[in-house]
């Protein structure tokens, strides 16, 4: 299958926290429904288990998009600047406005999930990198980082966008029996694996933390702030912020966008099918839906974070760095066809 090319609608990330929004709403009313249904005084359609379960997924997906807001640095540079602000560290005079701004989102640091909750919330959920160290060692009911994750969103990717590989079925727009079981296998262990690592406090911060991502980007859109930093616009604002204060490497903002809009989509997508996964086999996507594109995108914006992070780390990465083998193995799935 040709691999399409990424999907530049993806990087409204306006539209993207906006749907990741609804599907933290599109949750809660779930998780009522299905917490009333419990209490057996309303009558509800069957599947309340499995319609919880959908819930969970929504969140899960709505979150992702912050985890990787989070790598990209968004909060943290917003954080920054507004620390700075208070202390008269800028390099110039903000707006009475943008001061306004950066006061109320330095006042509201304790209202909100701090960094580390953050961190921890993310590699409970998603595994990897400096959020699972972020965790306590244990199981996944301990809140321990969720290591298979990326290897799990990766087999199903290669076999999205590998459905048609052996042809479509007659008169129809579905893969091959083989290929489209193997969606439903890959796709039934990623939400087992999410719903095992996910937990009550999961639905109650999603909402605190992408109303943090609205304000703090609302924040770096400011035009007074970029033109302190010489930036073109937020993504460039958060580079710099990132590298002449918290003493990142460079930040490929763009490219985490991309991946997070991928990974969103997969993982909506995903809750959308939740209620067939525990039944009988059966295709669950034709070969034109969008998931295919975002699978493509996601296995390929995957590829390059992982080899700038190893090309940056190569000196000093350990035998079996994580960043490494993710590259390794989503670069097999996106070019080298490995099964």
């Amino acid at each position: 299958m040709h691999i399409a090319p990424i999907n530049t609608a993806h990087r409204d990330i306006d539209r993207q926290l906006a749907l990741s929004l609804e599907l933290v709403v599109h949750a809660e009313q779930t998780s009522l429904a299905c917490a009333l249904d419990d209490l057996g005084d309303i009558t509800l359609p069957p599947g309340g288990a499995t319609a919880a379960d959908g819930a969970h997924l929504r969140t899960v997906a709505s979150l992702y998009l912050a985890a990787e807001l989070e790598q990209a640095m968004l909060v943290p540079a917003a954080e920054m600047l507004a620390g700075l602000a208070t202390g008269a560290g800028l390099p110039g005079e903000p707006a009475p406005e943008t001061m306004q701004k950066l006061a109320t989102f330095w006042q509201g640091r304790h209202q909100r999930a701090s960094p580390e909750e953050r961190r921890a919330l993310y590699g409970r959920l998603f595994g990897g990198g400096d959020s699972a160290q972020a965790m306590p060692t244990g199981s996944a009911s301990q809140g321990g980082p969720n290591e298979q994750f990326e290897p799990l969103l990766i087999d199903l990717c290669e076999a999205l966008y590998k459905l048609d590989e052996q042809g479509t079925v007659a008169g129809s727009r579905y893969g091959g029996p083989g290929p489209e079981a193997r969606v439903g296998i890959t796709a039934r262990r990623l939400s087992d694996n999410l719903v095992q690592h996910g937990g009550g406090m999961v639905l109650f911060l999603a909402r605190d933390i992408l109303a943090t991502v609205h304000q703090a980007l609302d924040l770096l859109r400011r035009h007074d702030l970029c033109m302190m930093y010489r930036a073109r616009d937020w993504r460039d604002l958060i580079e710099a912020v990132a590298q002449r204060y918290l003493h990142t490497r460079a930040v490929d903002v763009q490219t985490h966008l991309e991946r997070a809009a991928a990974g969103t989509t997969i993982m909506s997508w995903l809750a959308g099918i939740a209620p067939s996964l525990g039944g009988a086999a059966s295709p669950m996507v034709t070969i034109d839906d969008p998931v295919i594109a975002a699978a493509a995108t996601w296995l390929q914006t995957s590829l390059h974070l992982g080899e700038q992070a190893q090309a940056e780390q190569t000196e000093f990465a350990p035998v079996g760095d994580p960043s490494a083998i993710v590259s390794s193995r989503a670069g097999q799935a996106a070019y080298g066809r490995a099964g």
